[in-house]
């Protein structure tokens, strides 16, 4: 401990940390923790945080001895009883507290989650930020020393991300879990502080013509903050610090933080970043909606394809819920079939993660028996860059293409002549004002789309079958009937007729995605 303990005084001896030397009685006479002594010199050797107080203060009272041998260390040889940190207000005590630690690793151990690596997030009080910079300000005007005249919330270690540390590396070595700094799997600690809920108040009654406004050339200046809105937020307050002059903080504020008696609390929770998964659903009912169809608050319709597909696949994630996007929509009176329409669910915080190929057919096979009006097909886990490929090809300059099958009516007899010139036609460009149906919630522009091609099958003199082949986007039943001259040109002016359409069906969405599995259905 000897040896390790020279190897710390000759790091912190050194470059801007020894400059800083001058802060340790200062800090500790507020009382400030020797962690965060620590934090204040800008020390970031890692390994020093997580050891124990004990050894910490013996560390800095060597180093008083060494570089302060006129101060009285005596005061110094042990924190007063009760006492807690005015900086971190006993963060760090409690990021090393072994009670706290069984209660973490219980909590680890029985939140239902599957991982394999996590990250923490750290929240701490505003008023550790306000007390932070008083401290800060409190070492220049007692030390004169410039360097705590820069900016604290870079000179400074943030102690969450001591906090971090610590943690970090107990989870490691009593759990053996792997930390990772942008991992799926999170581990969220809020720490509460009662006794200073309102200490960041104060900022509100100072007078905006004393603080400077940040202005740039490229973006208009941030209003100020209201920290007295905004109670919990430590963003809010430390901007608005950043715009205060040290006279004025000095008027408003407290330097140096005033002592407190109790120490923060801390909530625990945990969170998994939602995972993807894609497949293919076939609607084989008319009459049912693609997500739930509510109008004026009421429900409109007893199901939908979003919530067949999602109340079987959410239970086996142990999710919070689900989020259904599809590859466009076909309206509530047309089916879709052939191999389907792509679609990804969004599980939300889902507890459990992995699956097996065979266990994901399982769960196909679930949403197939469980109701007649749709399928799904080759169902999969995708990864979350690859969701936004299902909204692919869907605006103007897309490729993407679908093919539909719809029953017309035509006011005139159709004659052997019309079959072939409609077969033949090819490549007809659309200008398509946006349907009279949909300006409800669709804005009022003119759309440019493309028929790559027709075929029509006679039924009867006045009714035929139309496979239409059409740029994603585009509006059929608007091609077939015209709606009264917005969509021009249409297949009822191009047969130089009346025409309707009296059921339509989405035949195929040309995009591949996601991949087709073997056995899919």
């Amino acid at each position: 401990a000897r040896g390790e303990m020279e190897v710390y005084v000759g790091e912190l001896e050194a470059g801007e940390c020894g400059s800083r030397l001058a802060a340790i009685p200062v800090l500790l006479r507020l009382p400030v923790c020797p962690p965060c002594v620590l934090r204040y010199l800008n020390y970031r050797s890692f390994i020093a945080y997580r050891q124990p107080d004990e050894f910490l203060r013996a560390l800095l009272l060597k180093l008083m001895e060494r570089n302060m041998p006129d101060i009285d260390r005596t005061p110094f040889l042990s924190a007063p009883e009760g006492s807690v940190c005015v900086a971190c207000l006993g963060a760090m005590a409690h990021a090393t507290d072994p009670q706290f630690h069984e209660q973490l690793f219980e909590k680890f151990d029985k939140c239902g989650y599957q991982y394999a690596t996590y990250s923490l997030t750290v929240t701490l009080p505003a008023a550790t930020v306000i007390r932070q910079h008083a401290v800060w300000q409190h070492l220049f005007l007692t030390t004169g020393n410039a360097i705590f005249q820069s900016n604290h919330s870079t000179a400074v270690i943030d102690t969450k991300e001591s906090v971090k540390w610590v943690l970090g590396w107990i989870l490691r070595q009593h759990r053996n879990l792997n930390f990772e700094p942008q991992a799926d799997f999170n581990c969220q600690m809020i720490y509460k502080h009662d006794e200073t809920c309102q200490e960041h108040l104060f900022l509100f009654q100072i007078d905006t013509s004393q603080i400077r406004q940040r202005k740039s050339r490229h973006k208009p200046t941030r209003p100020l903050p209201n920290p007295a809105v905004e109670p919990a937020n430590i963003h809010a307050v430390d901007r608005a610090l950043a715009h205060i002059p040290m006279d004025v903080f000095r008027k408003y504020g407290s330097i140096p933080p005033t002592k407190v008696s109790t120490v923060v609390s801390c909530d625990v929770s945990f969170y998994h970043v939602s995972v993807y998964v894609a497949g293919r659903y076939m609607k084989y009912a008319r009459g049912l909606s693609q997500s739930p169809w509510v109008l004026d608050g009421q429900v409109k319709t007893e199901s939908s394809v979003s919530q067949l597909v999602s109340r079987v696949i959410e239970p086996p994630f142990q999710c919070d819920g689900s989020k259904f996007s599809a590859s466009g929509r076909e309206d509530i009176d047309v089916r879709m079939l052939g191999d389907g329409r792509p679609f990804v669910l969004e599980i939300i915080n889902p507890h459990r993660i992995w699956f097996t190929p065979d266990e994901y057919r399982d769960i196909q096979a679930k949403v197939n028996s469980s109701t007649n009006l749709i399928q799904i097909r080759d169902l999969q886990a995708i990864a979350k860059e690859d969701a936004v490929r299902v909204g692919q090809g869907e605006d103007e300059k897309g490729d993407k293409r679908k093919t539909y099958r719809c029953v017309v009516w035509l006011s005139k007899a159709v004659t052997a002549q019309d079959l072939e010139n409609v077969n033949n036609m090819r490549d007809i460009k659309l200008a398509q004002k946006t349907p009279t149906r949909v300006l409800h919630r669709r804005s009022l522009c003119v759309r440019d789309r493309m028929i790559y091609r027709v075929h029509a099958k006679l039924v009867s003199p006045h009714f035929i079958v139309l496979d239409v082949v059409s740029q994603a986007g585009t509006y059929i039943k608007e091609f077939v009937h015209g709606d009264l001259g917005r969509t021009v040109p249409s297949f009822g002016t191009l047969m130089g007729c009346d025409a309707d359409i009296l059921q339509l069906d989405v035949l195929g969405v040309s995009l591949e995605f996601p991949p087709k599995l073997p056995l899919s259905l």
